[in-house]
């Protein structure tokens, strides 16, 4: 589970990409979310990051309550592996020689994603069979907005006799858990929210450039208070200078 610090860096992030855009003004942000309004039309949205809502049920709440009050919903997970883009492999070894996977190579099936339960629901919500991800900061990779396509992944059973298939799970099927993930790209500079057609007050997240009304000035300012907020996280016992020098690897 994404720690308090995590959840609020994830948060700002996304709202900065919003204001970067120049199209939305933030109306109020939370631990899980922000809410927004478009300067154009005056339509609602509110990104959400659904799996640091808790339980499945509370997105679900959330999601309703925003139907009735016209707010479009928009979905971006947190990319943190244990609640969401977990890994097959990684939650269970086993499974790399599993025998109804056999038309996959290894390498396929070590990328393959076991999805979680608010995974599952968000994919429901959305077409095109893509998901949104809050991509963390890591020794691999940069903070990011990232979508991915999830290709199905078909389940083959042709190594247990028909005589032998008791089991209504034993079939060649589509998983309904099991999907290969492939990068589309990542969004920004900045993003804006598309409604989708057909679906009721669901919308995504799209790279868009930074607006015309971009405040540099405001941006280089919120730039270095970043700086000095995740020094001082890192290196609590410096002061703030040598905190700032450590980070940037001058002290």
């Amino acid at each position: 589970m994404a720690s308090q610090r995590e959840k609020k860096s994830a948060v700002q992030y996304i709202t900065d990409r919003l204001e970067d855009s120049g199209l939305y003004l933030v109306q109020t942000q939370s631990p899980f979310g922000v809410e927004v309004i478009s300067k154009n039309s005056g339509k609602k949205a509110e990104v959400l990051i659904p799996n640091f809502l808790g339980p499945v049920r509370r997105f679900n709440e959330e999601y309703r309550a925003n139907i009735r009050e016209e707010t479009h919903t928009v979905p971006i997970l947190y990319k943190d592996r244990k609640t969401a883009f977990v890994r097959m492999a990684d939650r269970n070894l086993s499974l790399r020689a599993e025998k109804s996977l056999k038309r996959y190579s290894l390498k396929d099936i070590n990328s393959m994603l076991h999805l979680r339960a608010i995974e599952k629901i968000v994919l429901g919500l959305n077409s095109g069979g893509t998901l949104f991800y809050m991509q963390p900061e890591s020794d691999r990779l940069p903070e990011a907005l990232v979508e991915f396509g999830l290709g199905d992944v078909t389940l083959d059973y042709s190594h247990i006799s028909q005589d032998d298939r008791r089991f209504d799970f034993v079939e060649d099927r589509t998983s309904i858990d099991y999907k290969l993930p492939t990068k589309v790209g990542n969004l920004g500079p900045a993003i804006r929210i598309m409604e989708r057609p057909g679906r009721a007050l669901i919308a995504q997240a799209q790279s868009t450039e930074i607006g015309d009304d971009f405040d540099l000035e405001n941006f280089i300012e919120k730039c270095a208070r970043e700086n000095r907020e995740t020094a001082r996280s890192i290196f609590p016992d410096f002061s703030e200078d040598e905190a700032l020098a450590a980070l940037h690897g001058t002290y």
